[in-house]
């Protein structure tokens, strides 16, 4: 964060923390340039240098992230398995990033190995478009159709993932879980 909304580290959810460029450099292969409107997460590193690197089709079908080679290569490809929204994980906080809103819901601290389950501190949304410094939390009932859509976002991943938060089912209240 570098002192960017008066933190230090990378435990935030904020652009600064999140903001982490993938770079590629390959002269023979990619024209230079920037391919800025994807959702690019951690699980789509390996699946991508792996088709960048020819090998695409030996990706263990255990892979769960996307390749975006294609769009590397040439930015105006369409990724049909683009996500609207990727998980954001902290030990306290759980959330999604998409183009438009930063979805956050957060605990109270508790102290390490304290077994009692905490308390939701807080449930907002940024607005990326209009906000891009993400000056201004936006309280849920403010945006409830954006906050709905990345609500049900958050709920499908957490099962996904098999995330505590979905093994608990916490914040139920909030978070609409399927099963």
């Amino acid at each position: 964060m570098m002192g960017s909304h008066s933190r230090k580290g990378k435990n935030a959810f904020e652009t600064e923390s999140l903001g982490i460029p993938f770079i590629v450099h390959w002269p023979e292969g990619i024209d230079g340039g920037r391919v800025t409107d994807v959702l690019f997460s951690v699980p789509d590193v390996l699946p991508t240098t792996m088709s960048l690197a020819g090998i695409g089709e030996k990706i263990p079908e255990e892979v769960e992230g996307i390749d975006f080679a294609k769009k590397i290569v040439d930015p105006t490809i369409k990724i049909e398995e683009e996500p609207e929204g990727i998980l954001l994980l902290l030990h306290n906080s759980r959330g999604v990033l998409s183009k438009d809103y930063t979805l956050q819901l957060q605990e109270e601290n508790k102290a390490r190995g304290h077994k009692k389950a905490a308390d939701l501190k807080a449930a907002y949304l940024f607005d990326n478009k209009n906000d891009p410094y993400q000056l201004t939390k936006i309280p849920l009932e403010e945006k409830p159709e954006a906050a709905k859509k990345l609500l049900n976002i958050l709920a499908k991943e957490l099962e996904r993932t098999n995330d505590p938060w979905f093994q608990k089912r916490k914040y139920s209240e909030v978070v609409p879980y399927r099963s």
